[in-house]
Protein backbone atom coordinates (compact mmCIF):
# COMPACT_ATOMS: atom_id res chain seq x y z
CA UNK A 1 0.00 0.00 0.00
CA UNK A 2 1.16 3.51 -1.09
CA UNK A 3 1.78 6.04 1.83
CA UNK A 4 1.21 9.68 2.05
CA UNK A 5 5.11 9.53 3.19
CA UNK A 6 6.01 7.82 0.10
CA UNK A 7 4.94 10.22 -2.74
CA UNK A 8 7.05 12.97 -3.72
CA UNK A 9 10.39 10.67 -3.83
CA UNK A 10 13.03 11.90 -1.23
CA UNK A 11 15.28 11.49 -4.03
CA UNK A 12 13.48 13.71 -6.13
CA UNK A 13 14.57 16.21 -3.47
CA UNK A 14 17.94 15.17 -3.23
CA UNK A 15 18.86 15.62 -6.40
CA UNK A 16 17.36 19.45 -6.34
CA UNK A 17 20.25 19.73 -3.64
CA UNK A 18 22.91 17.60 -5.86
CA UNK A 19 21.86 20.23 -8.72
CA UNK A 20 21.98 23.46 -7.11
CA UNK A 21 25.50 22.31 -5.26
CA UNK A 22 26.88 21.64 -8.67
CA UNK A 23 25.66 24.50 -10.96
CA UNK A 24 25.33 26.88 -8.29
CA UNK A 25 21.82 27.86 -9.07
CA UNK A 26 18.89 26.41 -7.82
CA UNK A 27 16.40 23.78 -9.97
CA UNK A 28 13.91 25.40 -11.87
CA UNK A 29 10.91 25.34 -8.87
CA UNK A 30 13.56 26.14 -6.60
CA UNK A 31 13.97 29.89 -7.44
CA UNK A 32 13.15 32.57 -4.87
CA UNK A 33 9.91 33.96 -6.34
CA UNK A 34 9.80 36.85 -3.89
CA UNK A 35 6.40 38.27 -1.54
CA UNK A 36 3.36 38.65 -3.01
CA UNK A 37 1.96 41.67 -4.09
CA UNK A 38 -1.49 40.01 -2.76
CA UNK A 39 -0.70 39.71 0.74
CA UNK A 40 -3.24 41.46 2.78
CA UNK A 41 -2.55 44.28 5.00
CA UNK A 42 -2.76 44.00 9.11
CA UNK A 43 -6.94 45.01 9.47
CA UNK A 44 -8.15 43.72 7.01
CA UNK A 45 -11.82 42.54 7.76
CA UNK A 46 -12.20 39.03 7.75
CA UNK A 47 -13.33 35.48 9.31
CA UNK A 48 -11.00 33.53 11.77
CA UNK A 49 -11.33 29.94 11.23
CA UNK A 50 -10.87 26.89 13.37
CA UNK A 51 -10.20 23.23 12.10
CA UNK A 52 -13.14 22.36 13.95
CA UNK A 53 -15.11 25.28 11.72
CA UNK A 54 -13.83 23.36 8.94
CA UNK A 55 -14.13 19.99 9.79
CA UNK A 56 -17.72 20.28 10.77
CA UNK A 57 -18.68 20.49 6.88
CA UNK A 58 -19.64 17.27 5.40
CA UNK A 59 -16.34 14.97 5.51
CA UNK A 60 -15.67 13.78 1.27
CA UNK A 61 -13.61 11.45 -0.20
CA UNK A 62 -11.89 11.25 -3.45
CA UNK A 63 -9.11 8.90 -5.25
CA UNK A 64 -7.63 11.14 -7.85
CA UNK A 65 -4.42 11.20 -9.76
CA UNK A 66 -2.21 13.75 -8.82
CA UNK A 67 -0.57 15.21 -11.50
CA UNK A 68 2.90 16.93 -11.19
CA UNK A 69 4.21 19.71 -13.92
CA UNK A 70 7.53 17.51 -14.09
CA UNK A 71 6.24 14.69 -15.58
CA UNK A 72 5.11 12.13 -12.69
CA UNK A 73 1.85 11.13 -11.45
CA UNK A 74 0.43 9.40 -8.63
CA UNK A 75 -2.95 7.44 -7.64
CA UNK A 76 -4.01 9.65 -4.25
CA UNK A 77 -6.94 9.10 -1.78
CA UNK A 78 -7.83 12.48 0.13
CA UNK A 79 -10.46 13.17 2.13
CA UNK A 80 -12.00 16.73 3.62
CA UNK A 81 -14.84 18.79 2.57
CA UNK A 82 -15.58 20.22 -0.55
CA UNK A 83 -14.19 24.08 -1.40
CA UNK A 84 -18.02 24.79 -3.06
CA UNK A 85 -19.59 23.72 0.22
CA UNK A 86 -17.14 26.53 1.87
CA UNK A 87 -17.72 28.76 -0.68
CA UNK A 88 -21.33 28.43 0.02
CA UNK A 89 -21.26 29.04 3.93
CA UNK A 90 -19.06 31.72 3.49
CA UNK A 91 -19.39 33.52 0.37
CA UNK A 92 -17.77 36.77 -1.00
CA UNK A 93 -19.12 39.90 -0.57
CA UNK A 94 -20.82 41.59 -3.68
CA UNK A 95 -18.68 44.10 -5.31
CA UNK A 96 -20.71 46.60 -7.20
CA UNK A 97 -23.63 44.10 -7.20
CA UNK A 98 -21.67 41.00 -8.61
CA UNK A 99 -19.48 38.19 -7.10
CA UNK A 100 -15.32 39.20 -7.18
CA UNK A 101 -14.00 37.15 -10.27
CA UNK A 102 -11.09 35.16 -8.15
CA UNK A 103 -10.09 33.55 -4.34
CA UNK A 104 -6.30 34.07 -3.37
CA UNK A 105 -4.96 31.63 -0.65
CA UNK A 106 -1.33 32.00 1.35
CA UNK A 107 0.10 29.74 3.59
CA UNK A 108 0.51 31.49 7.26
CA UNK A 109 4.27 32.50 6.55
CA UNK A 110 3.13 33.87 3.61
CA UNK A 111 6.31 32.67 1.66
CA UNK A 112 3.67 30.87 -0.63
CA UNK A 113 0.66 32.21 -2.79
CA UNK A 114 -1.75 31.54 -5.73
CA UNK A 115 -4.83 32.47 -7.30
CA UNK A 116 -7.98 30.97 -8.52
CA UNK A 117 -10.68 31.59 -10.92
CA UNK A 118 -13.92 31.20 -8.31
CA UNK A 119 -15.53 29.48 -10.92
CA UNK A 120 -12.84 26.99 -10.99
CA UNK A 121 -12.83 26.35 -7.42
CA UNK A 122 -16.92 25.59 -7.21
CA UNK A 123 -15.83 22.48 -9.04
CA UNK A 124 -17.18 19.05 -7.13
CA UNK A 125 -14.26 17.52 -6.85
CA UNK A 126 -12.29 20.71 -5.26
CA UNK A 127 -11.47 19.55 -1.98
CA UNK A 128 -9.62 21.44 1.45
CA UNK A 129 -8.16 18.35 2.65
CA UNK A 130 -7.56 16.90 6.03
CA UNK A 131 -6.55 13.36 5.21
CA UNK A 132 -4.37 11.98 2.48
CA UNK A 133 -4.41 7.76 1.88
CA UNK A 134 -6.58 7.06 5.11
CA UNK A 135 -4.46 9.18 7.75
CA UNK A 136 -4.52 13.03 8.80
CA UNK A 137 -2.15 15.11 6.31
CA UNK A 138 1.35 15.13 7.65
CA UNK A 139 3.00 18.13 7.75
CA UNK A 140 5.60 17.34 4.49
CA UNK A 141 1.93 16.87 2.93
CA UNK A 142 0.79 20.11 3.93
CA UNK A 143 -1.10 19.94 7.34
CA UNK A 144 -3.37 21.02 8.53
CA UNK A 145 -5.09 22.14 5.58
CA UNK A 146 -4.57 21.79 1.60
CA UNK A 147 -6.28 22.29 -1.34
CA UNK A 148 -7.05 19.30 -4.03
CA UNK A 149 -8.09 19.77 -7.34
CA UNK A 150 -8.18 17.23 -10.35
CA UNK A 151 -8.30 19.71 -12.52
CA UNK A 152 -5.29 21.46 -11.91
CA UNK A 153 -1.73 20.28 -11.74
CA UNK A 154 0.14 20.11 -8.49
CA UNK A 155 1.82 23.03 -8.18
CA UNK A 156 -1.67 25.08 -8.04
CA UNK A 157 -2.80 22.73 -4.77
CA UNK A 158 -1.66 25.06 -2.11
CA UNK A 159 -0.13 23.33 0.95
CA UNK A 160 -0.71 25.06 4.70
CA UNK A 161 -3.49 27.12 3.78
CA UNK A 162 -3.15 29.71 6.40
CA UNK A 163 -5.34 32.94 4.38
CA UNK A 164 -8.33 32.51 1.83
CA UNK A 165 -9.35 35.81 0.53
CA UNK A 166 -11.69 36.90 -2.30
CA UNK A 167 -11.10 39.63 -4.75
CA UNK A 168 -11.59 41.00 -7.92
CA UNK A 169 -7.80 41.71 -8.93
CA UNK A 170 -6.09 38.61 -10.53
CA UNK A 171 -3.89 37.60 -7.72
CA UNK A 172 -0.26 37.34 -7.38
CA UNK A 173 0.84 33.52 -7.74
CA UNK A 174 4.32 32.38 -6.78
CA UNK A 175 5.01 30.15 -9.71
CA UNK A 176 3.69 31.99 -12.20
CA UNK A 177 6.01 34.64 -11.41
CA UNK A 178 9.18 31.79 -12.52
CA UNK A 179 7.61 31.09 -15.48
CA UNK A 180 4.55 28.69 -15.14
CA UNK A 181 1.20 29.03 -16.29
CA UNK A 182 -1.29 31.12 -13.74
CA UNK A 183 -4.43 28.50 -14.77
CA UNK A 184 -2.36 25.78 -14.71
CA UNK A 185 -5.04 23.65 -15.94
CA UNK A 186 -5.39 19.75 -17.32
Amino acid sequence: MLTAEKMAPASMMQTAIKDEARTGRPQRGGEEAGESRSTLHAGTPGLLLTMADIQAFPRQELVTEFKCIEGWSQIVHWAGVRMRDFLESYPPALVGGREPRFVYMETPNGDYYTGYDLTALRHPQALLVTEMMGAPLTQFHGAPLRLHMPTKYGYKQIKRIGLIAYTNIKPDDYWTKLGYDWFAGL
